[in-house]
């Protein structure tokens, strides 16, 4: 079964597969508007994509899309997998499993160390991805947003105004790009059009949030489904949360990430429900770079007891340490601690649940386990594929 990398002349062609696997219609433009940050026909952006062909026509077809993440200040490159599709007729001809296959060598010679997709989960963990890390979903309804504001005045949102985004050349763009550029873990994102096409990604309205005529802000939502929101500090966020709760009159729902705690206390008290997602599936490839960013970013919101552990992941060894607030992660031949296979030690590592309740631990690394995991991973779903 021939593989072909595509380029720039296939576009057309692999969105139309690609609508009609999805939503049985070549004509849906459910891609098109849904990802724009993807669909630029040169050979840099289609040449993510893989595909088999029958009688000259895409059959089947996947993408393979490298992100650059800046985490604590480390660098990692995560890459999606994604847009996996295969045309009716050529279902059950084995085309995904031999698409999946390059789409794993493909992540080794890019050098990703982090691999997300989303999907079946039984299918995919044969692949390495297992469900993990933590979003948590918060509402936050009119009646939450008044009793907030009977209390404690509501200056603060009421001086707040948004105005809609509505091209890659709206003058605040770079601002925009400049204060998102602030947060401790967020996705290298390009400049002009691309930045504008992930804001606007699966159809959210992006609009920039002023004070008194200086912009502080931005949120990109559907109404009262907020898919990205992004503040100069943390008091300002929740003011404009309520802001925006009072200008779409209805409950909104937003996600906080691990790391952002001091926004956390500072809504927790008052919101009306809050629930624990994993926000993808991972594979997770370079162990020790993954570990050490997320723990080194830990350490910037938590206090973390000493110690040290070495986790074995099919065959290799990982020793896990953290001394004078400080943390150091990588390969050791010292004898492991605990054994696991991949996907355990990603859900092991990273969550959602305490691996203390999902994991025999031994009593002697357990308080160091219990300090430091799960390991802050979250993700940004405007940034997904």
């Amino acid at each position: 079964m021939k593989i072909e990398r595509l380029g720039a002349a296939d576009m057309q062609e692999l969105l139309d597969v690609l609508n009609i696997s999805f939503t049985g219609r070549a004509d849906s433009r459910h891609f098109e508007e849904g990802l724009p940050k993807l669909w630029i026909p040169d050979d840099e952006h289609m040449g993510c994509h893989f595909a088999i062909r029958e009688n000259g026509g895409i059959i089947a077809a996947l993408g393979v899309y490298p992100l650059e993440m800046a985490i604590a200040g480390h660098k990692l490159r995560f890459s999606t997998v994604g847009n996996v599709a295969t045309m009716p007729e050529a279902r059950e001809k084995g085309c995904m499993k031999a698409l999946m296959a390059a789409a794993m060598t493909e992540l080794d010679d890019i050098g990703a160390d982090v691999s997300r997709l989303g999907g079946r989960r039984s299918r995919y963990q044969r692949y390495g991805y297992e469900v993990a890390g933590i979003n948590y979903r918060l509402t936050l309804t009119d009646r939450n947003v008044s009793d907030y504001e009977e209390q404690f005045g509501a200056a603060d949102s009421d001086a707040l105004t948004f105005r809609r985004i509505e091209s890659a050349e709206d003058s605040e763009l770079p601002a925009i790009h400049a204060l998102y550029d602030t947060q401790p873990v967020r996705v290298l994102r390009g400049e002009g059009v691309d930045f504008f096409n992930i804001l606007r990604a699966w159809s959210n309205l992006p609009h920039a949030a002023y004070r008194n005529g200086c912009l502080c802000g931005h949120i990109c939502a559907k109404g009262g489904d907020i898919a990205e929101f992004c503040a100069e500090n943390d008091v300002t966020a929740f003011a404009m949360l309520r802001a925006w709760q009072k200008q779409v009159n209805s409950q909104i729902s937003f996600n906080i990430f691990p790391w952002q705690t001091g926004l956390m206390r500072l809504i927790g008290r008052y919101n009306e429900t809050i629930s624990v997602n994993s926000p993808s599936h991972f594979k997770i490839l370079n162990w020790d770079r993954v570990a050490a960013a997320l723990l080194n970013l830990k350490l910037t919101f938590s206090t973390l007891c000493g110690g040290c552990f070495v986790l074995g992941i099919d065959g290799k060894r990982l020793e896990i340490a953290v001394d004078g607030g400080k943390a150091c992660v990588g390969y050791t031949e010292k004898e492991p601690d605990i054994r696991l296979d991949g996907l355990d030690a990603v859900r092991f590592l990273f969550g959602p649940a305490d691996p203390l309740l999902a994991f025999d631990v031994p009593a002697d690394i357990a308080p160091a386990v219990s300090s430091w995991l799960p390991l802050p991973l979250g993700w940004n779903g405007q940034d997904r594929v």
